[in-house]
């Protein structure tokens, strides 16, 4: 493996200018804190070459990068920062030279959370050494024109660090100026305290000068279980709940109050119950399961399988909560008796295009992100009752073609909320004309009770 770090080790074929002297760049107290929070990320790739990239440490064995820049990777081998180590442009042999020399210093990682939508991964990474002290987190959204730092590897170039000012903010993202190359993904962007603003991610394009994004740091910490300043939600009527709370999962966010996960537990109940009906049960057996289906099944533990697993939020429709794009999903923990093999949603890729006309490629991760950022908006409001509210909905696909679709909103604890699976009730006020909404209570129990194998104890 080392003898393949050093022959397959991917180079650019241009250099970047180093950051200039480190020392007249940060004040000395920063200096080694700030560079011996970066590390240098060298994934082995398919073709058994070796990529490169930056990485930001959290604490002694947890590190943040972009996600493109282990993506695919065989392997993931990290290089802690050392002060007395030398390092090399590349006409004096570059970074293929520093990994060579450095191969007894690598560290394996493994990979422990990936968010492709924001490009954030988190690795793990055993025997660092200690980190004296991490970089503050800031807890301030930074203001246009504000001065900031940005550290990483450019075109191979080693803990360099340039210097700029932020341009611009957009959702999710700080636009910036300091340089940025090849290299430079994964590493921190930085206020003039040495405080971390966010995660420096890829340019625009590969010729763009003086245009840099970073991830907002409070995207960083929601993956690492911070609680972090959070993001504002306006739930005061039924239109802006919707914005915000589709807004806050974009983000990679997902708000627990969004959801009216009870709506969704009954229908999940139903369906368990329904199964049970279709392979004869008694009314007595019936009861008695839907008794222990209620007691075991709690709405905490529907609303926990969705927001607190990211490998089953990132295969749901989850700013509507519930509906599986790409294989049915499970929950933890199931009824006594009910098999685990129950899933808690149906797939759907093949009717999200027959009855709304949304195009999502179920082979891709980041599919449905792909289309939702494209746009959607509100076209029409409907309330038919003091605590509910239809909204239709119109949003993009990638071709221009538009999709349809509906949305109940239901005022809970003082609230507006997404309700995910409307009843015949609320379907009945649907206006004539209106999109179906994406599911329904009958749906979902409906899908439950097709799949759920349940066992006699």
């Amino acid at each position: 493996m080392r003898a393949a770090l050093w022959a397959g080790l991917l180079l650019g074929t241009a250099c970047a200018p180093r950051g200039g002297d480190r020392g007249s760049l940060l004040p000395e107290r920063l200096r080694d804190d700030v560079l011996g929070s970066v590390v240098l990320i060298a994934p082995q790739l398919p073709d058994q070459r070796i990529g490169y990239g930056s990485g930001l440490r959290v604490d002694d064995t947890r590190v943040v990068t972009n996600a493109h820049v282990i993506d695919d990777a065989q392997g993931i081998y990290v290089l802690p920062w050392r002060p007395d180590r030398a390092t090399y442009i590349d006409v004096d042999g570059g970074l293929s030279r520093l990994i060579y020399e450095s191969q007894a210093e690598l560290r394996q990682a493994t990979v422990l959370q990936v968010d492709v939508t924001l490009d954030l991964a988190v690795i793990q990474v055993e025997g660092l050494p200690p980190l004296g002290r991490p970089l503050a987190l800031s807890t301030d959204s930074p203001s246009p024109g504000a001065p900031v730092v940005a550290v990483g590897h450019p075109r191979g170039e080693v803990w360099s660090v340039s210097f700029g000012h932020v341009s611009a903010l957009h959702q999710g993202v700080i636009q910036h100026d300091a340089p940025l190359n090849k290299g430079n993904s994964g590493g921190p962007l930085l206020d003039r305290k040495g405080a971390v603003l966010g995660i420096n991610t890829r340019k625009p394009m590969e010729r763009t000068e003086g245009i840099g994004f970073a991830r907002p740091i409070a995207l960083v910490e929601a993956m690492l279980g911070a609680d972090g300043p959070g993001l504002e939600l306006d739930r005061t009527n039924p239109e802006a709940a919707f914005r915000s709370c589709m807004r806050a999962v974009e983000l990679g966010r997902p708000p627990r109050v969004c959801i009216s996960w009870s709506h969704l537990r009954e229908a999940i109940i139903d369906g368990i119950v329904s199964s049970a009906r279709a392979e004869g049960y008694s009314d007595d057996a019936l009861a008695e399961l839907e008794e222990a289906t209620r007691r075991s099944l709690t709405t905490d533990k529907v609303r926990d399988a969705l927001l607190a697993r990211p490998d089953l939020r990132d295969r749901v429709l989850s700013i509507w909560g519930g509906l599986a794009v790409q294989e049915p999903l499970q929950l933890d923990e199931q009824p006594e008796l009910a098999s685990r093999e129950t899933p808690y949603a149906p797939t759907m890729v093949q009717e999200l295009s027959d009855r709304h006309g949304m195009q999502v490629d179920a082979a891709d991760p980041d599919g449905l992100g792909k289309v939702l950022r494209n746009g959607l908006r509100v076209e029409e409001m409907w309330p038919f009752a003091d605590d509910a509210t239809w909204l239709a909905l119109e949003g993009r696909n990638a071709d221009g073609s538009a999709y349809r679709l509906s949305q109940l909103m239901t005022f809970v604890d003082g609230a507006w909320t997404l309700c995910v699976s409307p009843d015949a009730d609320a379907l009945a006020e649907l206006p004539q004309g209106w999109p179906p909404p994406l599911a329904t209570h009958e749906a979902i129990a409906k899908s439950i009770a097709g799949r759920a194998r349940l066992r006699l104890e």
